[in-house]
């Protein structure tokens, strides 16, 4: 008899022990929904979160930097820039997730942007004495993604993948008298002509309506159609080329080649063209190019507020 329980007790002992999982201590492993699955995908799978975090990278100067000096029209409290930047001091990123029967999903991405325009002026007292001056804002971006269900298994995260992505559409909450009514980017292999930012999707495959790929060295023609009420044109900064990898930064001042209209309704073109670039021993990255829109008085005025619009477009550079 006691042979017997010996037995049972080690038998008893050793599936405990094999079987670990039936044992009431074992937790059961934790099943992510579809909308949880899909907004880690925005921030994990390279094809969307490269180009997510290239266009917070672009926009963000991190200090004052250089540019020409404008002598355009008059502001109420006027000042000599002489540098200036934006620099991003927070980012609060929400997803909104809806899918559409069983097989496609769109997330909406909304990041609200809060940070400081700085300003270096030329002080009353001559160049030689410089002034620093700095601008709070927030401002608001939206782009979306469009995910297909490629699975029905068990694990969620296996079951989507991206499938298209829009421009990225930005800007400050203050009222602004301008708006971005057209772009037209031109590449050798691609023309674009965008004047519905948000319709505007792109195929993350190899199609004809896919993001614009370009080799390394090749030159890209960007066209910017501003309408606004504004006497004073506008700046308009063409930025580029940024990952968020590397502290490399480009930004050029595009240059106005149209404008039209009156006091009621001005229309402007702005225009630039420039060399794809790429980090030293990197063979491919996801880039946006974005056209970055302030009002005069942004900058050469230090009481009115920082009235922005941005729109960035994705694009992608390689090694032949």
């Amino acid at each position: 008899m006691k042979n017997t329980y010996r037995l049972l007790i080690f038998f008893l002992f050793a599936f405990y022990v094999i079987f670990p999982g039936c044992s009431k201590d074992s937790t059961s492993p934790v099943v992510e929904s579809d909308q949880e699955v899909l907004k880690s995908q925005i921030e994990s799978i390279d094809s969307v979160a490269d180009f997510s975090s290239s266009d917070e990278a672009t926009i963000d100067d991190g200090s004052a930097q250089d540019w020409d000096v404008s002598s355009l029209g008059k502001s109420l409290s006027p000042i000599t820039p002489i540098r200036w930047g934006r620099k991003i001091d927070n980012i609060q990123r929400n997803s909104n997730i809806v899918i559409a029967g069983d097989s496609i999903a769109t997330a909406t991405i909304v990041k609200t942007i809060t940070g400081r325009l700085i300003i270096v002026t030329s002080s009353s007292e001559g160049l030689l004495t410089l002034d620093t001056l700095q601008k709070q804002f927030t401002s608001q971006a939206q782009r979306q993604v469009r995910f297909q269900r490629i699975a029905r298994i068990s694990d969620p995260k296996k079951n989507w993948k991206p499938i298209d992505i829009t421009t990225i559409v930005g800007g400050t909450s203050e009222a602004r008298n301008f708006n971005i009514t057209k772009l037209e980017i031109y590449t050798p292999h691609d023309t674009l002509i965008i004047s519905e930012p948000m319709m505007q999707w792109f195929h993350l495959g190899i199609c004809p309506y896919g993001i614009p790929v370009l080799n390394l060295g090749d030159t890209m023609l960007v066209r910017a159609q501003i309408q606004s009420t504004d006497t004073s044109r506008e700046y308009v900064m063409l930025r580029h080329s940024v990952d968020r990898r590397f502290a490399h930064r480009y930004r050029t001042r595009m240059q106005m080649v149209d404008s039209s209209g009156n006091q009621l309704s001005y229309t402007r073109e702005y225009e630039m063209r420039f060399a794809t670039r790429l980090p030293a021993g990197v063979n491919v990255c996801r880039f946006n190019v974005v056209y970055d829109v302030m009002s005069y008085n942004s900058i050469n005025d230090d009481i009115a507020p920082f009235t922005n619009m941005f729109v960035g477009v994705p694009y992608i550079v390689k090694r032949y």
